[in-house]
């Protein structure tokens, strides 16, 4: 592990257009090919996955941007909802980052160049969208950036074990 300090610095993230770290942001645009369909964000991918109705989630992925998909989605009532949301949103959400990464190079990239610091999306509200994805005020579960580090872990150990069989293919072995 390495004993520098700035691997335990916390990079924070929201505004998907300002500063370094946006692009972690799942309003940052960059479009996903998830589920046999085409989002323009993976936060058009998750909040268009939550509607029960087909009519609401093909609304919800055509949305103009990703807050007003955002919005939306996170307005839809429970009967609006699909029954087992609460169980898959999780894991849903991991599956969307995952396309986002790997089908960007550059952002996967850049994801890497993180090295081991931690990563928190900072919300401005206590709803509880927010206490459950990100910080606020130094409170919430911060569940995207954690899931953000394990899938940069994944992704990292992934890509060396390719540079390896890489390497082993280059010296004929």
């Amino acid at each position: 592990m390495p004993n520098d300090r700035a691997a335990f610095e916390t990079v924070y993230f929201y505004d998907p257009v300002e500063g370094e770290y946006g692009f972690l942001s799942n309003y940052f645009e960059a479009g996903i090919a998830f589920n046999d369909r085409r989002y323009p964000s993976s936060e058009h991918a998750y909040q268009a996955a939550k509607a029960a109705d087909r009519g609401m989630h093909d609304w919800l992925a055509a949305s103009p941007t990703p807050q007003l998909a955002a919005v939306a989605g996170d307005a839809l009532t429970a009967e609006q909802s699909r029954a087992d949301w609460l169980a898959i949103r999780v894991p849903l959400m991991r599956q969307i980052l995952r396309a986002k990464f790997t089908q960007h190079r550059d952002l996967l990239a850049r994801l890497l160049a993180t090295g081991e610091r931690r990563l928190a999306e900072l919300a401005s509200g206590p709803s509880e969208a927010n206490l459950f994805w990100s910080e606020v005020d130094g409170a919430g579960d911060n569940m995207l950036g954690r899931l953000l580090m394990e899938l940069r872990s994944d992704l990292r150990n992934a890509n060396h074990d390719i540079a390896s069989m890489d390497r082993k293919a280059d010296k004929g072995s």
